[in-house]
């Protein structure tokens, strides 16, 4: 029986460091940066690698230029809500204000000027860039993060539903987007020297440390995911509560339908979108937020069914692409929005990038396995690697085909420009096409959305589409079930100290938002264990309660690669509650930001509905298709908690997801011939019969 090798990754969920605590960072000095000046240049950390500076990086210090603290002043009801940790723990505190300015502006564009309202007019310099890369597999910065997930907290004002997120390690003609990030000094104080009286003697003075600048180590990519909003006020929640998308990342859902178009761990992107500094979290790091374009190419072969050759299967390469200017709160081509809300210019060009062929190319005369001098036997067969006569069939002889299929949400008027080249060109050696989007040239709207799918494969019927160096796995995956094990405050209930604390809080319902993902498969848990996602079901669950799932998915995983499953989401609870109450964020005007901040994420009824909301952890485990003995038809079982950071928020609520549910699930390895009959034969919007050159 073969077992299959498990990495374990442990994952809390968290885009920002906490949403007000965010925003209470306190600023006890200008900046050099904030009144025009940079600071001296410093020693980075080690030698760059080679060709990391081809192109300069932007520098963090330039994210704060022209802007300094911006400080408002709290009633003493808004008052507990930012500093009752202090209060509840008997600590006094010095004043009722505190300082927002790292969050007016949250995101300024790089390389641009800063941008100034003028009455009810704004114009935010745009900074579009494009990106390409590899998704991580681990966060850099923070190991325990996952690298591909829906952020469990985000700042309400500025969003109207929960970001998906993405960490990029860029190829190396990318790695410019990364900031040369200023870190500041740090002081240690050694313990004071004491006599046989325990009485100090000599206090030594502060030590200074000066710390090496660094290049930001990787590049997130958000863009809100549009669905799970549930709260009154927010205009994403009269879809949302019905399962249906909001739009941006997730346009054209409807519930229980799987989100085709969002990336996972080891995945190659092509991203095009606005290069921000992100001044929430100093050093500020730059960003891609928001996108309007990701082509997503998957690391894991998909098994498909050709539309002219429906009897047949191949092992294809598979690239999604989605294309939108519903980027987010502050970037879209919807009606009647505010004045500050920016239009975004898809038609301003057309989009072009390439896709390469990752699967290895068979030889013109395979036949299929079994018959005389075959050349191909499917992963996994017995039948023999027969070696007939070599080198009298060019190899370059097996073309490389493509078929198209349009996705829901797709209102692009035309076909993409799709050009195949097999065996490369110079400068790009390997097999491949080159996809453009023509926006500029087919004069398509800027409210179009591009979604489609790709799918590479060479064209051999008998070999299947590969060559036989193809080594992988197929697996029949099956979600099986999720048990809540603490529904309220992410309170861990299987500690003692937690119980003496809050005996009944475990005794509590509570709501969760949970998506899960599959090899790259992605579903929101909500919609597909319940017809309606936000009421009752997961958003009521109880201590002990599990949800049946049975959720089946076809996995393929090549030999040296891996497929993730993962679980992750949210408990909502006073932060929530105001998402989608937008505010401006680059209005300085002290009073009106004061007034705007204390009725929304400030105010006494976030404390009242518990303060941030609650992570619930992270499930990351990670499966291999390793050699080994052939196991098919073995079942193996499998069941994991989530992992995650503990959280203490402003008011107190500490919350330790660990061990807030248990996803089990199950897997059975198959013969790629039935993989073949379990693959899908259409999908959901079809696209006409094939586009096939």
């Amino acid at each position: 029986m073969t077992k299959l090798h498990i990495i374990r990754t442990t994952v809390a969920c968290s885009t920002l460091a906490g949403l007000v605590a965010t925003a209470l960072y306190q600023v006890s000095a200008p900046t050099l940066a904030a009144r025009g000046q940079r600071p001296p240049p410093r020693q980075l950390n080690g030698a760059p690698p080679p060709g990391i500076f081809n192109r300069p990086h932007p520098d963090s210090n330039d994210a704060d230029s022209g802007y300094g603290p911006l400080t408002i002043h709290l009633s003493f009801g808004k008052l507990l809500v930012v500093k009752g940790s202090d209060i509840l723990s008997g600590q006094p505190f010095k004043d009722d204000s505190i300082d927002v300015g790292r969050e007016f502006p949250e995101w300024q564009p790089v390389g641009q000027p800063k941008p100034v309202p003028n009455g009810n007019s704004l114009v935010i310099g745009r900074s579009y860039v494009e990106l390409e890369g590899i998704i991580a597999d681990n966060d850099v910065l923070k190991p325990v993060d996952g690298t591909a997930h829906v952020s469990f907290e985000d700042f309400p004002i500025s969003h109207y539903t929960h970001d998906f997120c993405f960490k990029v390690n860029p190829d190396p003609a990318f790695k410019f987007l990364l900031a040369l990030q200023h870190h500041p000094d740090t002081f240690t104080q050694e313990d004071p020297e004491t006599n046989p009286n325990n009485r100090p003697i000599h206090q030594n003075p502060p030590v200074r440390h000066k710390n090496p600048d660094t290049i930001q180590a990787q590049i997130e990519v958000e863009w809100e995911n549009g669905l799970a909003a549930g709260n009154d006020g927010n205009p994403a929640s009269a879809p949302n509560r019905l399962g249906n998308s909001f739009g941006f990342f997730s346009t054209g859902h409807t519930s229980g339908a799987q989100l085709w178009n969002w990336p996972t761990a080891r995945d190659w992107v092509h991203v095009d979108g606005l290069w921000i500094f992100d001044r929430s979290h100093p050093p500020a790091d730059t960003e891609i937020h928001p996108p309007r374009l990701v082509a997503v190419r998957r690391h894991l072969p998909e098994v498909f069914h050709p539309a002219d050759e429906p009897g047949s299967f191949f092992f294809s390469t598979r690239a999604d692409i989605f294309a939108s200017g519903d980027s987010n709160v502050y970037w879209n081509n919807r009606s009647g929005q505010p004045f500050f809300v920016q239009k975004v210019p898809m038609s301003e060009k057309d989009y072009t990038f390439n896709i390469d062929q990752t699967l290895p190319r068979p030889l013109p005369s395979s036949t299929s396995p079994g018959q005389p001098n075959a050349r191909v036997r499917l992963p996994g067969s017995k039948t023999p690697r027969a070696q007939g006569p070599a080198g009298n069939v060019p190899q370059n002889e097996v073309n490389l085909k493509f078929e198209i299929d349009k996705e829901p949400g797709d209102t692009f008027p035309v076909d993409p420009i799709v050009q195949p080249f097999p065996d490369g060109e110079p400068g790009h050696p390997v097999p491949h096409v080159r996809v453009t989007i023509p926006w500029r040239s087919a004069q398509a709207p800027d409210t179009a959305v591009f979604a489609r799918t790709i799918h590479l494969f060479w064209d051999n019927t008998q070999a299947h589409g590969v060559a036989d160096t193809f080594q992988a796995r197929a697996y029949q995956f099956t979600l099986d079930k999720f048990q809540v094990i603490n529904p309220q405050h992410g309170l861990n209930i299987t500690s003692p100290s937690n119980q003496i604390n809050n005996p009944s809080s475990f005794l509590n319902p509570g709501p969760l938002r949970v998506f899960v993902e599959v090899g790259g498969n992605w579903f929101f848990l909500n919609d597909i264990i319940q017809s309606n996602p936000l009421d009752g079901g997961l958003s009521d669950a109880h201590a002990g309660q599990v949800f049946p799932i049975n959720h089946t998915f076809l996995v393929i995983c090549p030999k040296f690669d891996t497929f993730r499953v993962h679980a992750g989401g949210w408990a909502p609870a006073g932060i929530d509650s105001v998402m989608g109450h937008v505010i401006n964020q680059y209005d300085q005007n002290r009073s009106r930001v004061q007034s705007e901040c204390n009725a929304t994420f400030l105010s006494t009824g976030v404390l009242t509905s518990g303060g941030r909301d609650r992570p619930i952890g992270e499930v990351n485990t990670n499966y291999s298709g390793g050699s080994g003995v052939d196991a098919i038809g073995v079942v193996e079982r499998h069941s994991d908690f989530p992992v995650g950071e503990v959280q203490t928020d402003e008011v107190g609520n500490r919350t330790d997801p660990n061990k807030d549910f248990k996803l089990f699930y199950h897997l059975q390895e198959v013969t790629f011939t039935q993989a073949g009959s379990m693959a899908k034969r259409s999908r959901a919007v079809p696209h006409k019969p094939s586009s096939r050159p």
